[in-house]
This record gives C-alpha cells, sequence and structure tokens, in this order.
C-alpha cells in the first residue's frame, strides 16, 4: 500500500488518474509562474516536491508504458508488463527521488536503426525501463521552466505546437506579395550527439544536477562493449529533445541582436523570419547576402555549445 496526504493507493489498477493529473498540474503552473517571476530557489523547490510525490512518479511510469517503446527493454532486459511490476515501479522511483545523489544509471542499450527516407543508420539509446521512467519523472519538472525560456518560434518537442503549425507559419509568411523571396534551411549536423555535456549542466533547470549527469555520462554498450559518453545525449531517452531545446533555445534572440525586423541592412529591410523544430531551422530574407550573414550568426551561436 502506497499512502500519501490524499492518495491511498493499494495496487496499480486504483489509482485515481484525473486526481494524479490535477495534482500534477497545478505543481507544474506554479513552477511556470516561479520561472516566469526567476525565483530559481522556488523553482528547484517545487521541482523536488513533484518528482518526489506519489502523483508525479506514478504519471512518469504511465507514460513510458504507453508510448511505442513500452516493449523494448533496455540492458537489463527488464519490462514493466504487468500491473504488479508498473506498482512496485512507483515505489522503486520514490527510493531513487530520495536520495537523488547516489543514483547511479544504467548505460543504455545502443541499437543501429534505419534513417527516414535513407539507407544511412543511426544510433538509438535505450534506457533501462527505470532510467526511462526517472527521465520521464524529471522531464515533467523541468519542461514547464524550459517552456517559459523557449524561443517564440520554436516548434519541436513543445507542447501545444507541432510540425503542421511550423508548416502553417512559414506558409503564412510566403504566401504575400511582399513576402521574402529567399530561404536558408539549416540542418544542424548531429545536434544530438555533438551537444556540450558542460553546457547542458550549467542551462537545464533542474533541480538535482547529479541525475543529469548520470544520464549524460552513463554510457552506452553495442556488441557486448562498454562506450564512454563524453558529449552529446542519446536520441532515444525520454529527456534528449528537452536537453536539445535547452540548447538551441536563445538562437532567435541572437540573431535579433544583430538584425532588427524594422531597420534596413545591407540596403534592404531584411525580412528575417526564424523558424525552429528541434534542431531544423528555416529562416526567411530578403537576399542572399542577408542569409548569408544570418548563417554565421548561427554558427557563432553554436559554438558555445
Amino acid at each position: 500500500m502506497i499512502k500519501n496526504q490524499k492518495l491511498n493507493i493499494q495496487n496499480w489498477n486504483n489509482i485515481p488518474w484525473s486526481q494524479v493529473i490535477n495534482k500534477v498540474q497545478d505543481l507544474q503552473n506554479k513552477i511556470v509562474k516561479a520561472s516566469l517571476n526567476n525565483n530559481m530557489r522556488l523553482v528547484y523547490k517545487l521541482q523536488n516536491q513533484l518528482v518526489s510525490s506519489l502523483e508525479g512518479r506514478a504519471l512518469a511510469i504511465r507514460r513510458i508504458i504507453t508510448n511505442s517503446g513500452a516493449k523494448t527493454p533496455g540492458i537489463d532486459n527488464i519490462l514493466w508488463n504487468t500491473p504488479g511490476t508498473k506498482f512496485k515501479a512507483i515505489a522503486e522511483l520514490g527510493s531513487i527521488t530520495k536520495n537523488p545523489n547516489k543514483y547511479i544509471s544504467s548505460p543504455l542499450r545502443r541499437i543501429m536503426i534505419t534513417k527516414s527516407n535513407s539507407t544511412e543508420l543511426r544510433p538509438l539509446g535505450i534506457p533501462t525501463m527505470i532510467d526511462r521512467a526517472l527521465q520521464a519523472l524529471y522531464h515533467l519538472a523541468v519542461d514547464p521552466v524550459v517552456e517559459t525560456r523557449s524561443d517564440l518560434f520554436s516548434f519541436g518537442f513543445r507542447k501545444h505546437r507541432s510540425q503542421h503549425d511550423a508548416i502553417a507559419y512559414i506558409r503564412s509568411l510566403l504566401n504575400k506579395k511582399h513576402s521574402a523571396e529567399f530561404i536558408l534551411n539549416a540542418d544542424i549536423a548531429k545536434c544530438f550527439d555533438k551537444i556540450s555535456h558542460d553546457y547542458l549542466m550549467k542551462a537545464t533547470p533542474i533541480c538535482h544536477k547529479h541525475v543529469l549527469k548520470q544520464w549524460l555520462k552513463s554510457g552506452y554498450i553495442y556488441e557486448n562493449k562498454l562506450y564512454k559518453t563524453e558529449e552529446g545525449t542519446p536520441q532515444g531517452g525520454i529527456i534528449s529533445p528537452l536537453l536539445c531545446n535547452v540548447a538551441l533555445n536563445g538562437l532567435e534572440g541572437a540573431i535579433r541582436k544583430i538584425i532588427s525586423p524594422t531597420k534596413k541592412l545591407l540596403g534592404v529591410i531584411p525580412k528575417v523570419n526564424i523558424i525552429r523544430y528541434a534542431d531544423d531551422i528555416i529562416v526567411t530574407g530578403a537576399s542572399k547576402e542577408i542569409l548569408i550573414l544570418v548563417q554565421n550568426l548561427i554558427e557563432e551561436f553554436l559554438f558555445f555549445f
């Protein structure tokens, strides 16, 4: 039996999910408010409350057992496929969040998958179920902060935004008589693989930095051999898309510091708009020269991580 102030849960099947979701959303709303007030001390306190809560732990487990990778185990070959194993995992998560500085992440199980529309292979890192659930749990606590700091026209891996929203916005920019006539299509090569761990440790608004470090440094096993991870965040981890946004947020502001949407540059109104979906970037511009300048600014921004 698991108890807290309001819930008295005896098994997985009697969890009152509406009550669980309301409690988590209430804490998330408080985190957003504290973040907007730049009160990071309160942010971290509320994050700690969320990851320690019964509701947060239960919701994190429900997320990973209902997604597409639920039947794919990590290196320990453990799956949570019965009500009993799911229920037991709530307490297991609680023992970690009670002493987060003692947490040790397991290495990832690496598999190679084919890229869409290509014969090229890309690596996918599969965490164990418990590591996956822990990432989902901290995601609940960190995402509200990252959302308050996100670039205005960033569409990837954000609530209530999608690829379709990004496409619709691009179309609205280009379907007018006086729209920009040039487009820069930028794809950051191996973005997930190359992000600096030092940068993520400094920039990620997470209450328990040790936990983040464990994920980043967990290493991976491929063909029965253990490899260290000195940079990057693995594709396949629930927290990785969020960390990608942590790294790339601020790109719009960095460009706007140099290029104003209303002041002439190189003899023209630049008509620069920056649209980002994860590590894919579209930039509109009034001339090829303007977009070459934007490309240089993007490269300068990326240099710092």
